[in-house]
């Protein structure tokens, strides 16, 4: 009987865990989404030409969807005003540690970001 529950919660466990992971994808796919809508509301609003708004927004629909890991984990560290953290990033990523890790060293490479501190990056 015991054992059975054992088996039962471990599998629970299991499932939760994937439900988990599913959720911050899918959250992460909504950040994507306001981000690419909330730029694409700025340009119709700063443009008066409805055919360089409708170019613009093209453009800008090709942009975000070839976003990289590196452009998604910019985003994040650009949007925080004290810097972020890396569990932070790593729940709005979604992204594994040794990916968050190796989009943040080529980030401070190429200089976009730089660490305020142990553990928090800002934007350079």
């Amino acid at each position: 009987m015991i054992r059975e529950l054992k088996k039962q919660l471990k599998l629970m466990s299991g499932s939760l865990v994937v439900l988990s992971k599913q959720i911050e994808q899918i959250s992460e796919y909504m950040d994507q989404l306001q981000f690419a809508k909330d730029l694409s509301k700025s340009e119709k609003e700063s443009s008066g030409s409805k055919k360089v708004i409708t170019q613009k927004a093209d453009q800008e629909k090709n942009r975000t969807a070839k976003l990289t890991m590196l452009d998604i984990v910019f985003d994040s560290i650009k949007r925080s005003r004290n810097g972020i953290t890396i569990p932070k990033l790593r729940k709005k990523t979604g992204l594994e540690p040794k990916q968050l890790s190796n989009a943040l060293f080529k980030l401070t490479n190429k200089g976009k970001v730089k660490p305020k501190e142990r553990g928090i990056y800002i934007k350079a």
